[in-house]
């Protein structure tokens, strides 16, 4: 995929995530500081919002990996912390807004979200994940091996340049095989004593 489109992408997936992870991690805050405060620990109180927070926390370890693109974390991070720096900065502007757009539940379960600063952590740790310059660079895909004998091809086009070599591989006896087997002459007529006589045309000689 090309660099530009995976960015594009990236963007587009944070911008669709950002609505459900806050409403999300807001109730699930909601549930476990509820229960908490009711000494509610039983399954039926704190499993729900455990779960949940695990769930969330799995969308925010997708979105800052290294494979997608940064601005998967970073449009969500941005939009989190704007939103809850707003509301420090102004909470009665920010309640009414809340109350236009969301219903009493979760209204009160993001302003639990916003009040613990949980909220504000996210926002900042997802730009904060969107920092590192590997994650904005394309990914860089080399050719696979050639084997061993093959033509090594020139990086501009041309004809093919010699053959790679061979590899340097072991025998069973710990040796290297040589390329090709020793030319050995045949044994022929020759005198005694010549180095190219056999040991029967010696012994006829004598």
């Amino acid at each position: 995929m090309d660099n530009a489109a995976r960015h594009v992408l990236g963007g587009v997936v944070g911008l669709v995530v950002w609505a459900p992870l806050v409403l999300g991690g807001g109730w699930a805050v909601n549930e476990v500081m509820s229960a908490m405060m009711r000494y509610a620990l039983g399954a039926e109180d704190t499993v729900p919002g455990v779960l949940g927070l695990a769930v969330c926390g799995a969308v925010v370890g997708v979105l800052c990996g290294s494979r997608i693109s940064p601005l998967a974390s970073l449009v969500p991070g941005v939009l989190t912390s704007v939103v809850a720096l707003g509301w420090i900065a102004a909470p009665r502007q920010g309640t009414e807004l809340l109350d236009l757009v969301l219903p009493l539940t979760m209204m009160r379960a993001t302003q639990t979200f916003i009040y613990s600063g949980t909220m504000l952590f996210l926002g900042f740790l997802l730009i904060a994940a969107s920092l590192p310059p590997s994650r904005w660079r394309a990914r860089v895909v080399l050719p696979p091996p050639l084997p061993p004998g093959a033509p090594v091809p020139l990086p501009f086009g041309g004809p093919a340049g010699p053959a790679a070599p061979r590899p340097n591989v072991a025998g069973p006896s710990g040796t290297v095989p040589p390329p090709h087997p020793p030319h050995v002459p045949p044994a022929g007529p020759g005198p005694e004593g010549s180095p190219w006589a056999g040991p029967e045309q010696g012994r006829e000689e004598r």
